[in-house]
């Protein structure tokens, strides 16, 4: 009789803490990861097409799809800002 008057005293003073029946989930992603969009571009010479080109374009998070400024404006970060006006554009 004392060996369980004495366990369940012990199982009274021992309970289970919050946090080890917490489920640990992962935390909101406050921004959304930047959605690339591939784009393949050929330029012209002598009305001839060059071998093509290749650039990841990031849509914004607030934009509805992709547009040739997008793409034009990506161009300019990265081949330098007077690289897409020394072309003229069209897109498919």
């Amino acid at each position: 009789m004392a060996l369980t008057s004495r366990s369940a005293r012990w199982n009274k003073e021992i309970e289970t803490s919050p946090e080890r029946t917490k489920v640990w989930t992962e935390p909101p992603n406050k921004h959304k990861p930047d959605r690339k969009v591939p784009i393949v571009y050929y330029l012209s010479r002598n009305g001839q097409l060059e071998h093509p080109h290749f650039i990841e374009v990031p849509l914004s998070p607030s934009s509805d799809g992709l547009y040739l400024s997008d793409v034009i404006s990506r161009l300019n970060t990265l081949r330098g800002k007077g690289m897409a006006t020394m072309y003229s554009w069209s897109s498919k």
